[in-house]
């Protein structure tokens, strides 16, 4: 691929990308930059609910129950996704949004809601504080990355 092509959708690869020469465009074609982060946001939605739900069970209940709350994180998505699409309509019925593809509202919508998720992990502790503060951490870089891509010349070359 030449180095003029655009390679990632998320802000902070990109930036990567044009320090290094290439492309700041965006792209949703990335396998493994898309996968990871639905890895991401899956397991910590996964880990928000067995910590929500099953956090005050003994090992052994908490074990037989984790395939059930797969289910339940299932109809959580149905759910979350159905309301997001209500939102993202009453946004574009008021006026807002009309510049932004449905699939970014709502993963802007999906974003949000991990990162307040991923809040709620790190105030609970242990293990499940490095899921979350990686997310924030990731989270803010990217939001770092866009605000810098966003008031320089992005498609320009970069200057150090």
């Amino acid at each position: 691929m030449a180095k003029h092509e655009p390679q990632f959708c998320f802000s902070l690869p990109r930036l990567v990308a044009k320090l290094r020469g290439g492309s700041t465009g965006r792209t949703e074609a990335n396998w493994l930059e898309t996968n990871s982060v639905g890895t991401m946001i899956h397991a910590i939605v996964y880990i928000f609910f067995a910590h929500l739900l099953l956090s005050r069970l003994e090992l052994w209940q908490q074990l037989v129950l984790l395939i059930p709350l797969a289910v339940l994180v299932l109809f959580f998505w149905v759910i979350l996704f159905q309301v997001q699409s209500l939102i993202v309509k009453g946004a574009r019925a008021a006026g807002l949004l009309r510049e932004i593809p449905n699939s970014r509202a709502q993963g802007v919508l999906t974003g949000a809601v991990t990162t307040g998720l991923a809040l709620h992990l790190v105030a609970a502790g242990s293990w499940m504080r490095v899921i979350g503060a990686v997310w924030l951490t990731a989270v803010s870089l990217n939001l770092c990355a866009a605000a810098i891509l966003a008031f320089t010349d992005a498609d320009g070359p970069a200057v150090l």
